[in-house]
């Protein structure tokens, strides 16, 4: 779960699971951030691969959600559009 529309960048909520057996690890970018790893976890053998977070989203952007399971890669990803605080988005709508 990731909003299509974030107001403020600085706490974009966030939530990731997968049916997926065997997760070894989940990690969250957002391609347009200066450092876009933003948060990676390592799921416990036998819990739930179910993880909920806020990540920094410093402008319009995929994020990209990468889970590493059996040893194998698998990528989902999304864009967000961060409005400013105005409502605006900075780019221009064509037409």
């Amino acid at each position: 779960d990731l909003p299509v529309f974030a107001e403020a960048g600085a706490m974009v909520p966030i939530a990731v699971s997968t049916r997926l057996p065997r997760v070894q690890a989940i990690h969250v970018l957002v391609r347009e951030n200066p450092a876009p790893l933003a948060v990676s976890f390592a799921p416990l053998p036998g819990a739930d691969p179910l993880v909920a977070t806020r990540v920094r989203v410093e402008r319009t952007s995929d994020v990209v959600v990468c889970v590493r399971a059996a040893g194998r890669l698998y990528a989902n990803t999304a864009d967000v559009v961060v409005t400013g605080p105005d409502g605006c988005t900075g780019h221009k709508v064509p037409g």
